[in-house]
């Protein structure tokens, strides 16, 4: 609904600038449009992903600008334009006090204990870690790269994010420590690894799970 709310919008403001003389509003519009065109061949020609999650932000200050400029123009002169204002502004108030978040974001919700993980590892004296796909890159990017906080455990990434296959050769799980789960916590691609697990520490608020690896 919404995106057909800006299509709308930037046709609107790309096709009918007689009505709503805003070069602002008809740049932008133009804009999005030939940013639309280029995703598009770009997914065609060379298979390029479309834009997701944070590539998509350099669309969001256009799609302001010409669903307020479409909004502007169709109720330029109607007589409730302010109590239409009012309404609006105090929807969206409301919709941002109900979803405002102070500890994650959308996309990346399961890191919210990451560095408790980290420390409590640090804590137990763990020196080699396997970490579940959707945790490492937290580790990589803010730890293991940085040397701000640095964590005296050496963290790699295993297999547990759609894992395909089994990992028939190596006895990949037995060369940790200790490893950081997420769920649905999937270790079937090292199920012809002899170990057992301890569950060491569990967070509720993002089902993370500390296990230790057991060797025979």
């Amino acid at each position: 609904m919404l995106f057909g709310v800006i299509m709308v919008s930037v046709c609107y403001g790309g096709f009918y600038f007689k009505k709503h003389q805003s070069k602002l509003y008809q740049i932008t519009a133009i804009l999005i449009f030939i940013m639309f065109m280029l995703c598009i061949i770009n997914k065609v020609v060379f298979n390029v992903l479309y834009p997701v999650n944070r590539t998509t932000l350099m669309f969001f200050p256009l799609f302001t600008i010409v669903i307020t400029g479409f909004l502007q123009s169709i109720f330029k002169n109607a007589f409730y334009k302010k109590y239409l204002f009012i309404g609006l502004v105090s929807l969206f108030l409301i919709n941002f006090i109900m979803s405002i978040n102070l500890v994650s974001t959308l996309d990346y919700y399961e890191q919210i204990d990451a560095k408790k993980t980290f420390q409590k590892l640090e804590e137990v004296h763990a020196k080699k870690v396997g970490i579940a796909p959707e945790l490492f890159g937290f580790y990589r990017n803010y730890y293991q790269q940085t040397d701000k906080s640095q964590f005296s455990f050496r963290g790699e990434s295993i297999n547990t994010y759609f894992p395909v296959g089994e990992d028939s050769g190596s006895k990949k799980l037995s060369e940790f420590e200790y490893l950081v789960l997420f769920p649905p916590y999937n270790l079937s691609f090292y199920k012809k690894n002899n170990v057992s697990f301890k569950a060491v520490e569990f967070y509720t608020g993002s089902k993370t799970l500390i296990v230790k690896v057991l060797n025979p």
